[in-house]
């Protein structure tokens, strides 16, 4: 059994014992004794699980707790409301409210995460580079192209881009699962370079930069290994420069140095999988856009606070997504096409994915 199946299958046990003990005859005790059963019964059964299947996985011990949350603990608060007897007022509302976990877990599993929107944005540059739409297509961190991705590719090129972006973690396999499915991502791609003349892509964590190229070595996609090109579109000359994961780092100051020393008159992008390496540009480099994935805008938000996990080294509000300015320097981090997999819960709560539409727009570059 996978682990996925498996963990689900323990929380589902673990609300069953909790609701069972909960909803023990009168002579067990009071409602509250109860309620505490129950609670004791999950908590065991989720130790047992952390200590001895888990380890010190943290996407699993992650996985683990929400299934608690939505399936396991609403499981148990619906088995203890069934048993007609008389309640404590106030403990039936904590049971309602607890049973409400299971709604929003298959929101979170089964609908937001592939709920796509296309997420539009504005970028300031000098009148002469006015006017080109930039896509970004990051993390479809699929283990396989479905009708999903297809549509979320299908969005994109319905914006009619003038060049893509593609910051990473366009797969997430092992090396046996790559080459049982490179077929599929090199149609994929293959739709891809057949609807734009200009893509350019790096890698990410789940991808690598020989991966890529053999996927694209029958396209007009560029590859960037710590790289900057040069190219000509619709009279405008843009320069994009492409830093690689997991790379030769060492490399990765002279791609931005190369890229900003270019025509001054250019449009200079540079693509990097991880938005913290926007701190590798220098202030005034003449940079108009760093553009990142890898947060998946934290996958979950909380209302008014935002995503309380973003694995990112920038703030919080430039890791859940969008256009923004970081000490002087414009970034726009993508929320991503999909999701964490393995053994992390598969969730998007409150963070939509996305694909992403930059115009210039020709407006005083402040």
């Amino acid at each position: 059994m996978e682990f996925n199946h498996l963990v689900l299958v323990a929380a589902g046990l673990i609300g069953l014992a909790g609701g069972v003990a909960g909803a023990a005859k009168p002579d067990v005790g009071p409602h509250v004794m109860r309620a505490l059963l129950a609670g004791i019964a999950a908590s065991a059964g989720a130790c047992v699980l952390l200590l001895f299947g888990l380890g010190r996985d943290t996407f699993a011990m992650t996985h683990l707790i929400y299934l608690i949350g939505t399936l396991a603990i609403p499981l148990a608060a619906a088995i203890m409301l069934l048993r007609p007897r008389t309640m404590n007022r106030w403990l039936k509302i904590a049971l309602c409210v607890a049973v409400l976990g299971a709604p929003i877990g298959l929101y979170a599993s089964h609908i937001e995460p592939f709920w796509l929107r296309v997420d539009r944005v504005e970028l300031p540059t000098t009148p002469d580079n006015a006017g080109l739409r930039i896509g970004v297509l990051s993390d479809v961190q699929t283990i396989s192209i479905g009708d999903y991705e297809n549509d979320a590719l299908d969005t994109l090129l319905a914006e009619e881009p003038d060049l893509v972006l593609v910051p990473g973690d366009l797969w997430q396999l092992d090396g046996e699962g790559y080459a049982e499915r490179a077929a599929e991502f090199e149609i994929f791609l293959e739709r891809l370079d057949a609807s734009v003349a200009h893509v350019f892509m790096v890698n990410g964590d789940t991808d690598s930069v020989d991966g890529l190229r053999r996927l694209t070595r029958d396209t007009s996609i560029v590859v960037l290994d710590n790289e900057v090109v040069e190219v000509e579109i619709s009279g405008t000359t843009v320069r994009v420069g492409g830093l690689s994961h997991n790379g030769d780092n060492s490399r990765r100051p002279g791609t931005i140095e190369q890229l900003a020393a270019g025509d001054a008159d250019a449009l200079r992008l540079l693509v990097t999988h991880r938005p913290g390496n926007v701190d590798l540009v220098p202030g005034g480099s003449g940079i108009d856009l760093v553009v990142a994935g890898h947060t998946h805008g934290g996958q979950i938000a909380i209302p008014f606070f935002g995503p309380p996990v973003t694995l990112a080294d920038v703030p919080r509000s430039v890791a859940a997504g969008g256009l923004h300015e970081l000490d002087g320097q414009r970034i726009y981090v993508s929320t991503g096409v999909g999701r964490e997999r393995n053994r992390a819960p598969q969730v998007r709560f409150l963070v939509r994915p996305s694909v992403g539409v930059i115009t210039t727009t020709g407006a005083t570059v402040s």
